[in-house]
């Protein structure tokens, strides 16, 4: 597990380093998945929910927190929790009831997104980001229908990337999965090239995958720590999917 995790970690920084994509401007972004939908992790999910927005509250680390919407509508606290914690944290959408977009009709799909929408604007929030469950992208339009500028793209190549029109939505596209027991070398190293080559580290999580009760502050801190230091030190700033679309639409990236 040790070597595969290593040779991983090798495999992608080299094809950062090589990359020859530029942007204008570089960045870390991090979104998170809040779902509340595995029974047997709700433990788990609501620890690293509280130690993620401890950690983003403390170290100044803002996140973007895309929230089901059937959670949002049982449990209205989550979203003023995020919003306390940090005034910077995104609230964005993740769909009323996670079901699967590349498998649901348009119709279903236009369901999901106005429900979810309409629960977030029920609380004071209008998303313009969208992150879709499983990371199976879909119905592109019906996003752009109900006024969503951006979405968290996932197909392909992990990337180290700059924003990119996607059917008229900026595709804010994940670089890498952080949990649990995750290098923050490397973390720190893709930080290093994403300055220098004015590109977008992009990293996501769900709150569940920060371990035990007990050692999810810990394992988030192990992790993180070095990224938030090595953004104060360089300058490279810590930034939400919003202000990425809301800069890239200013600046027309």
């Amino acid at each position: 597990m040790f070597l595969r995790d290593r040779l991983y970690e090798i495999f992608h920084l080299y094809k950062y380093i090589f990359s020859n994509e530029r942007g204008k401007s570089g960045c870390i972004v991090m979104s998170v998945d809040f779902e509340m939908i595995h029974k047997h992790l709700a433990e788990m999910e609501i620890e690293g929910f509280k130690s993620l927005l401890e950690f983003s509250g403390n170290e100044n680390f803002p996140m973007t927190f895309a929230v089901v919407g059937k959670l949002a509508e049982s449990n209205p606290q989550y979203l003023k929790d995020i919003r306390t914690a940090n005034e910077r944290n995104e609230i964005c959408s993740h769909s009323y009831s996670h079901k699967t977009f590349s498998v649901i009709s348009e119709q279903e799909a236009e369901k999901e997104v106005k429900r979810s929408k309409e629960v977030l604007n029920m609380h004071g929030i209008n998303p313009v980001s969208f992150v879709f469950p499983k990371n199976m992208e879909n119905h592109l339009s019906v996003l752009k229908k109900y006024g969503f500028k951006g979405f968290r793209g996932f197909f392909g190549k992990d990337l180290l990337t700059t924003p990119k029109k996607t059917n008229s939505l900026w595709d804010i596209h994940q670089s890498l999965f952080v949990f649990s027991k995750r290098n923050p070398f490397l973390l720190k190293k893709l930080a290093e090239i994403a300055l220098r080559k004015r590109l977008i580290l992009h990293i996501w999580c769900h709150p569940y995958n920060w371990g035990e009760k007990k050692s999810a502050y810990d394992e988030i801190y192990r992790v993180l720590k070095p990224l938030k230091d090595y953004s104060k030190k360089s300058g490279l700033g810590i930034k939400t999917m919003k202000e990425i679309i809301n800069e890239s639409e200013k600046y027309n990236y």
